[in-house]
């Protein structure tokens, strides 16, 4: 269990790496060795948080060079 864990966040961390690069294609790589590792429901759900959680960190520069007009 604990092997699968930090397998897991060595996934993680490979498909953070690919993201950054790409600035997509994380859940190419997590929802297949997520699911393998944990089951089809488990893996795709834990794949769309991690992935939730990177993008997460985007918003707040996302948000500074947003055009607001004023009405």
């Amino acid at each position: 269990m604990v092997s699968d864990i930090m397998f897991s966040i060595v996934i993680a961390l490979f498909s953070g790496l690919i993201r950054g690069y790409t600035g997509f294609a994380s859940g190419l790589l997590l929802i297949p060795l997520f699911a393998i590792l944990f089951g089809p429901i488990e893996g795709i759900a834990l794949a769309a948080i991690v992935s939730s959680s990177g993008g997460v960190q985007l918003i707040p520069s996302a948000l500074k060079s947003v055009y607001w007009p004023d009405k």
